[in-house]
């Protein structure tokens, strides 16, 4: 049996008994709110989200709600912040017992998953008639449909590229790297006293998977393909990397802020990140030259997807959320709130409106978002990196061999997703 399927057995179990329970009265009041909501016409929502009302987005973002919210006297959208690490958990909380917001906000990899466990709105036709499609990059709209079907629509979106501290290569009169050979020579170079040439995190789960990807798609292969005989490159690659020093072993507990800290402090000549960490690295450097470039390729650039999506879970208000839902994602309103928090839009009219591909930086970015692939989409995609990840520590801690790893990670993941 799919070993995710374990977990979607469980909840199923917890539905059933959700089912049987006479219930101690909670439903009667949420059904006393609800017709009072009625009767005054409003029809009351909930928005999850893990956008830290605290800070600046979170902030920007609430107030686009009560914006929404003044506009619309008939819907009352209730923002309510969940951290990201807790949020899942909620989500199957309030499936075994009611209380499914009727907005939600995902991580573009978990996409996959909710909507197999059937708790989304099929908004398939509601998109078509939107129209608004074909304003999206390709990779982040993928990253949504599930079987088909759509079940959500880009909120935010980034990628993967190469951070280039750019007195270092210069000293050393080394041009930026745009091939494995390239990047393995130029850190090769690059390497010397505390300073090593590369870094990335590889650290265990989800995360060390985000940064592994890029690699592992540059050989031509992806997740559900490790059996090509091209797809052990990518472990060799970083394993080798490890092992002639060009890049440190703490790279299997570095998290991708540690990876920065790394880079800004000057132990490492390249990096491996995200957007996220352009204000990290002009806070903590402000002095350094640097400039991005997309990751180097083995036989095809590639980058991954990062970002969040928005759907609706199944419920009394879908044609309320979705009123609510499509005016946050239009144009006007994605490049609001892209401009005002600094966040890629996975629209590509928002993008080329703001101009970004004027930046040096941010331009770099896009071009890896218009090439980056999602993660998966696959309901099991934490399994599914979890198992990969662990064979690239064991390559890299000489465990096995990378092609050992390879194989072993292909039949781990064909365990998981067959």
């Amino acid at each position: 049996m799919k070993k995710w399927h374990w977990s979607l057995l469980a909840l199923f179990s917890i539905l059933i008994l959700a089912a049987c329970n006479p219930g101690d009265g909670s439903n009667e009041n949420d059904s006393t709110e609800d017709n009072e909501s009625a009767a005054e016409g409003v029809a009351e929502l909930t928005f999850w989200s893990y956008v830290n009302p605290n800070q600046h987005d979170g902030q920007l973002l609430m107030d686009m709600v009560d914006e929404f919210n003044e506009a619309n006297e008939n819907i009352e959208i209730t923002y309510e912040y969940i951290p990201h690490g807790e949020i899942d958990q909620q989500v199957s909380v309030a499936v075994a017992g009611g209380g499914l917001p009727d907005i939600l906000m995902i991580d573009n990899p978990d996409h996959a998953r909710y909507a197999s466990m059937n708790v989304l709105e099929d908004i398939t036709d509601k998109v078509q008639e939107w129209g608004e499609e074909a304003q999206y990059f390709e990779g982040p709209w993928a990253s949504t449909i599930y079987e088909g079907k759509n079940y959500g629509v880009p909120f935010t979106t980034n990628a993967l590229a190469l951070f280039v501290n750019n007195d270092m290569l210069n000293e050393k009169g080394i041009e930026v790297p745009t091939t494995w050979d390239e990047l393995t020579t130029a850190s090769q170079q690059l390497t010397e006293g505390n300073t090593l040439g590369f870094s990335m995190s590889a650290i265990s789960g989800p995360e060390g998977m985000f940064q592994f990807l890029p690699f592992l798609l540059s050989t031509g292969a992806n997740y559900d393909q490790l059996d090509d005989p091209n797809a052990y490159r990518a472990m060799e690659f970083v394993t080798n990397m490890v092992d002639e020093g060009y890049m440190s072993r703490e790279t299997l507990n570095w998290g991708q802020g540690e990876v920065a800290s790394q880079f800004t402090a000057g132990n490492a000549a390249m990096m491996v990140n995200g957007p996220w960490m352009l204000p990290q690295v002009r806070n903590d450097a402000p002095d350094m030259d640097f400039s991005i470039a997309l990751i180097p390729k083995d036989s095809e650039y590639a980058s991954v997807l990062g970002g969040e999506n928005l759907a609706l879970p199944k419920g009394d208000h879908v044609e309320e959320a979705w009123t609510f839902l499509s005016w946050l994602s239009s144009k006007e309103q994605a490049m609001r709130f892209s401009e005002g928090s600094g966040q890629f839009s996975p629209r590509v009219d928002v993008s080329d409106e703001l101009g970004w591909e004027g930046d040096p930086h941010l331009s770099v970015f896009l071009e890896a978002i218009d090439n980056a692939q999602p993660r998966g989409p696959h309901p099991a995609w934490n399994e599914i990196a979890e198992a990969i990840q662990n064979q690239v520590h064991n390559s890299i801690t000489g465990i096995s061999t990378p092609e050992e790893a390879t194989e072993q990670a292909h039949q781990d993941v064909i365990e998981i997703i067959e």
